[in-house]
């Protein structure tokens, strides 16, 4: 066995994280992580990324109320219920996990609902043809401006929390579908509140990157420990 230590510049690229697992397709097939996101909703039974909590040193149940929280730039009227049970149920009904991002001092997870997409399209097709201006609109800028409900919802881990102070570290299993196969790969998500670490698979051997809180979330630098 033998440990190689390294580093890697990560830069973010477009509106998505320089690190996101996703489980529907590559995020370079689409123009942005909103346009992945619809892709994803528009698919019946989309594939979905399954996390399921590994740390044992609290209830799975009042840790996870307390780590995960709605993106606090989202106000929908009817917001996922019991979203706290998404790690140890590892999907709530209808709302199937499609993409996470990993930054700095945080974790981004992104549901879709079908059935939401469609009376969102449907809604945006209709105000298109009844509002001459909102044909040079996107349709973010027109979903904000007439506060559709959305069709997707954004939960937030965040180094901030209370949960993380002193020697608390919390450890996630993803179970991330195979891009244009079958099977799936675990990705294992490590936070704390000094930095975040990320266990990938690597051909026979582990991948582990080390990311501080405290880093652009723009362009940072991840150490690499491989281990063969």
């Amino acid at each position: 066995m033998r440990e190689i230590h390294s580093q890697l510049i990560l830069k973010a690229a477009g509106d998505h994280a320089a690190y996101t697992l996703t489980a529907e397709d590559a995020l370079s097939n689409h123009a942005s992580l909103y346009d992945y996101l619809c892709f994803a909703a528009s698919r019946p039974m989309p594939r979905h990324i399954r996390p399921q909590l590994s740390s044992s040193h609290s209830s799975p149940d009042s840790l996870c109320a307390k780590l995960l929280q709605l993106s606090a730039d989202q106000s929908a009227p009817n917001p996922v219920k019991k979203y706290q049970k998404l790690f140890t149920g590892g999907i709530i009904k209808d709302w199937p996990l499609t993409a996470v991002e990993v930054l700095p001092g945080a974790w981004r997870l992104y549901l879709v609902n079908h059935t939401a997409y469609r009376h969102y399209q449907a809604a945006l097709k209709k105000l298109r043809q009844t509002n001459p201006d909102y044909q040079r609109k996107t349709d973010q800028e027109i979903a904000a401006i007439e506060q559709l409900t959305p069709f997707y919802e954004m939960l937030v881990c965040s180094a901030m929390n209370d949960e993380l102070s002193g020697e608390n570290i919390i450890t996630v299993n993803f179970d991330v579908p195979r891009y244009q196969s079958a099977g799936t790969d675990v990705y294992t998500l490590g936070f704390s509140a000094d930095c975040i670490t990320i266990g990938e698979p690597a051909g026979l051997g582990q991948r582990y990157l080390k990311i501080m809180n405290d880093a652009n979330p723009r362009e940072y630098i991840a150490e690499i420990i491989e281990i063969q």
